[in-house]
């Protein structure tokens, strides 16, 4: 983790994000996803810096940040808990772009990853961050919540000659999670 071919790679490792994923898919139970009543912070104390949760809105489409956690409000620099991410301080360019991330988990009802830049955080873009988004379910089908893992660091020293990151986030919508791929109801 931490070089460029691994920001480039559909595999996530870092194992934050890996523990989070096995977590959600432990509680799936057979089911497509798990519900919102099982997840039990408790059970996942050492995660929670790293953890959010998005009420998932219809009709018109709303994503709203239900919970953010200490580490990512740190690399953030505030705290949109309760906010809708149209209603945050990002410009409508990022807002687009992060929902787009969220629309993809919904749509597909799986796991999806992201890995880049955290080009939606101004004087932060150098940083590189990656996410696990994982949908939970009231009825089994329809996506209410989205429960997600992310992490941000620096990037690796790079030689002088080395072109940057691009910024922005790629989205995974099929990744490999430390060495497993989703293979969809148990």
């Amino acid at each position: 983790m931490g070089d460029e071919a691994s920001q480039n790679s559909a595999e996530i490792t870092h194992p934050t994000l890996v523990a989070a994923y096995r977590y959600w898919n432990g509680k799936r139970r057979g089911r497509a996803m798990p519900q919102r009543a099982d997840i039990d912070p408790a059970e996942i104390v050492p995660l929670l810096p790293h953890i959010f949760m998005v009420d998932v809105g219809r009709d018109p489409p709303l994503f709203k940040y239900r919970l953010i956690g200490t580490a990512i409000v740190e690399f953030l620099g505030r705290d949109f808990t309760g906010r809708a991410i149209d209603a945050t301080n990002y410009d409508p360019a990022q807002a687009a772009e992060l929902q787009k991330i969220i629309a993809t988990a919904v749509a597909s009802a799986r796991p999806v990853a992201c890995k880049g830049t955290v080009f939606y955080v101004p004087g932060r873009e150098w940083m590189l961050t990656e996410a696990v988004l994982m949908p939970l379910s009231k009825d089994g089908r329809t996506v209410d919540i989205i429960i997600g893992a992310q992490i941000a660091h620096r990037p690796p020293k790079r030689a002088v000659n080395t072109a940057e990151p691009v910024a922005g986030i790629r989205i995974i919508p099929d990744p490999i999670i430390g060495g497993e791929r989703f293979g969809g109801t148990p």
